[in-house]
């Protein structure tokens, strides 16, 4: 989210419909950014970049049975289907805000992505609005809320003739999630919601050049005001504190690696007001961060990382840091296996949840959820379950409920060769 793409915050993030079918995947790697950028400062204090992993799993102390439910399906005819990416809380209802990916195979033209939106009262039986003007040619990472209006985050790609079109990052708005108005650009591609109004991060990708970043606020999220100058360095994720600050994580090309390439630094800004910037301060080589969020006590960071082993094999680990204050980060100790990463960190309560995958047979992906009781001193895994069956079971959004939590995301329906809508419910 993104918003932090999901949580929603990145939440924010934020998974996006991951290209077409069943996708084998790896840990992500910390690739180069692109070209080679000036040398980064000192690093902060930071844990060692291959950290021990734990053949043990210890069971979840929260959490433990999931129910799984298809929701309508706005897009039976291509293959790809329609994701969900994000939910929250709104007004007494569930909304849920995700695309269809019809780019995935029209040669992979955004313009024909179209944004689609889920409603429930209860969680378990949801409306699907389909085909809203303003999100024709929108593909949506994730959502937000202030309480007032709902934000959701994504990209736009106007048609173009004869070529695909060029997407574009955007942000549209709605009071009630059935009529929804684009924001004026450029709109930022992370939203977090602060308690003195949003914030967000413009970022620039350009192919070729090093990324840039610059923070704005509103007050609506139709018009926004930059608060930052402009940072050579690719914002990947953005989250707010009930106290007023805020931090984002990101990246900058880093050092040569051995055998050719360029590793990845982390970066992090820090804000005490989501206005007052200070940053890029260089917390880790070879680390790629992937989302962001605040329990209240912190900063949680989903960071990639990578060692060059002294078998010339580079090795990719996930981790979640914690950030307290101005500190550098601190590790918290979940017991991936050996091909097992994370995806995102959800804040439910007083409950961290950590998302991500394990790979199954023929090499491709299946959810994995860890739990922490405990603020992510330890954690404990949800076992697998029927909820987690078939292939690709994806977990992009996540809200409390009154008994618990529920979750947005996709799956691999093997049968239909097609990706179906999910959601997932689990008590406390």
């Amino acid at each position: 989210m993104r918003t932090t793409r999901p949580a929603a915050a990145l939440i924010s993030l934020v998974m996006a419909v991951a290209g077409c079918g069943p996708s084998a995947s790896t840990t992500p790697s910390p690739a180069p950014l692109t070209t080679a950028a000036s040398s980064p400062s000192a690093l902060a204090s930071a844990p060692s970049p291959v950290p021990t992993i734990s053949p043990s799993a210890p069971p979840a102390a929260a959490f433990r049975e999931w129910t799984r439910i298809d929701i309508p399906d706005p897009a039976p005819g291509v293959y790809a289907g329609g994701t969900p990416t994000g939910v929250v809380a709104f007004h007494g209802t569930y909304v849920a805000t995700g695309s269809v990916g019809a780019a995935c195979c029209a040669a992979g033209d955004p313009s024909l992505n179209w944004g689609v939106v889920w409603t429930s009262s209860d969680g378990r039986s949801w409306a699907l609005r389909d085909r809203i003007p303003a999100f024709e040619h929108a593909s949506l990472d994730g959502l937000v809320t202030d309480g007032t209006r709902l934000l959701a985050v994504g990209t736009y790609a106007a048609p173009i003739p004869n070529e695909p079109g060029v997407s574009v990052p955007a942000v549209w708005v709605s009071s009630d999630g059935r009529t929804w108005v684009r924001a004026a650009d450029p709109a930022p591609s992370f939203v977090t919601v602060g308690p003195h109004g949003l914030i967000g991060a413009i970022v620039n990708r350009d192919p070729g050049f090093v990324g840039s970043a610059q923070f704005v606020t509103s007050t609506d999220g139709l018009t926004w005001t930059k608060v930052s100058a402009v940072f050579q360095a690719e914002v990947q994720g953005l989250a707010a504190a009930p106290d007023g600050s805020a931090m984002a994580v990101g990246a900058v090309p880093g050092g040569p690696r051995t055998g050719g390439g360029t590793t990845t630094d982390m970066v992090v800004w820090r804000s005490a007001d989501g206005s007052s910037w200070t940053g890029p301060e260089t917390i880790a080589h070879d680390a790629l961060p992937d989302a962001v969020t605040s329990d209240g006590h912190g900063f949680l960071a989903v960071v990639h990382l990578s060692a060059l082993l002294a078998s010339g094999s580079i090795s990719y680990v996930s981790r979640v840091w914690r950030f307290v204050g101005g500190d550098g980060p601190q590790a918290t100790t979940i017991p991936l296996g050996d091909e097992e990463g994370l995806t995102a960190v959800f804040v439910v309560g007083d409950r961290l949840l950590a998302a991500g995958y394990t790979l199954v047979g023929g090499g491709v992906a299946n959810a994995m959820v860890w739990v922490s009781i405990d603020t992510g001193a330890t954690w404990g895994r949800v076992a697998d379950q029927q909820a987690f069956s078939d292939i690709n079971n994806e977990l992009a959004g996540m809200v409390q409920t009154p008994g618990g939590l529920l979750a947005v995301g996709r799956r691999w329906d093997s049968a239909s060769m097609h990706a179906l809508p999910e959601v997932w419910l689990a008590g406390r």
